[in-house]
């Protein structure tokens, strides 16, 4: 368990209580600087993941990470498969902001070349994990120090 120590004004604890009132047993997300308003590209065994409890801080009826993500910074997650290519620049297009996580190759060029802006994590070497922490810029105490699992395939 984490502790941190801090003070807010009365007002701000009224805010914070309406926030989480009703979310008992929900994850505490902590983000920095986490991508908002865009398209996040990832790589099907990243996206498996990230979609699956592991990021639930054991807290097993919670909404995924990703249904958090999409409500707290209205954001959508997909995962890259070369046949729907054609789907995921849509979604780009209409979001004008797409971040890679765990893509190679030419997608993230032709995205660039349609206007839009694209950031892009891809460590064949990282763990899942860190590489997924890395991309939302999130920090938190529930995510394994490692993983038995590595980004294994890129896509072209």
């Amino acid at each position: 368990m984490w502790r941190i120590p801090f003070r807010i004004s009365d007002d701000a604890a009224r805010r914070f209580g309406n926030a989480v009132k009703g979310k008992a047993g929900y994850p505490v997300d902590i983000f920095v600087d986490p991508p908002e308003n865009c398209l996040i590209i990832m790589a099907p065994e990243l996206y498996r993941m990230i979609s699956s409890s592991t990021f639930n801080a054991m807290a097993p009826d919670s909404i995924s990470l990703l249904e958090r993500m999409q409500l707290a910074f209205n954001v959508i997650a997909v995962p890259y498969f070369p046949e729907n290519e054609s789907r995921i620049k849509e979604l780009a297009e209409k979001s004008k902001k797409a971040v890679l996580v765990g893509i190679g190759g030419k997608l993230g060029k032709e995205l660039r070349m349609n206007g839009i802006t694209v950031v892009s994590f891809n460590e064949p070497n990282e763990t899942p994990s860190s590489l997924i922490r890395r991309a939302l810029g999130l920090f938190g105490p529930y995510l394994p120090k490692a993983s038995p699992f590595r980004v294994g395939m890129q896509y072209s």
